[in-house]
């Protein structure tokens, strides 16, 4: 008998020792993992304190062009109050955005976000969603077609006007500027690889 209970005192005592062993891995993990939790909720706190009351969206203001980057891609908007106020006899009713979806010595892919309008107050129009440049002067007017009410893209290295256009941006390898002249600069649109 006294080897059986040996052998059964022994089972009981590896089997205790494992049981504090786990006990005490978990309980080192869950102190490491709450440690590790309430230092990022430090940062965290520490971040929106010092952000707070920042926007993290552009400022778009009225008759402007703003460059925006907060949604990871280079977009340009031309704010609604820009666009009517170069346009005549054309009201459009959101701010149009534009991207450069790719870009190479072939072609440029403009993205937008189809921006509607009016002309003379008639029906509602949309801008394309894809506006296609086949660049050779290694530069891009988005402009506004005086005679097919469309904006669109076509190669050239000025913004001024035409018979049958009205230039509103210019895209001019890694520059841009709007009708006004400013630089919106070097990381607004690119049409890089011209």
């Amino acid at each position: 008998m006294a080897l059986e209970d040996t052998i059964t005192n022994l089972g009981t005592a590896i089997i205790n020792l494992v049981k504090v062993r786990i006990t005490k891995s978990f309980t080192a993990y869950d102190a490491e993992l709450e440690e590790t939790l309430l230092e990022l909720k430090a940062k965290i706190d520490e971040l929106a304190e010092n952000n707070s009351g920042n926007e993290t969206s552009p400022v778009v203001t009225e008759n402007s062009v703003v460059y925006d980057e907060t949604l990871g891609k280079d977009k340009v908007i031309l704010t609604k109050e820009y666009l009517n106020k170069y346009i005549p006899d054309v009201t459009f009713t959101e701010d149009l955005e534009i991207w450069v979806i790719s870009s190479g010595k072939m072609s440029v892919n403009f993205g937008t976000n189809g921006a509607h309008y009016s002309v003379s107050g008639q029906e509602s129009n949309t801008v394309d969603e894809t506006l296609v440049s086949i660049p050779d002067s290694g530069a891009c007017l988005i402009f506004w077609n005086k005679s097919t009410y469309k904006v669109d893209v076509v190669n050239s290295s000025t913004l001024t006007d035409s018979d049958n256009w009205i230039g509103l941006l210019l895209v001019d390898g890694l520059d841009t500027t709007d009708r006004e002249g400013t630089d919106l600069g070097a990381e607004s649109l690119s049409i890089g690889g011209l």
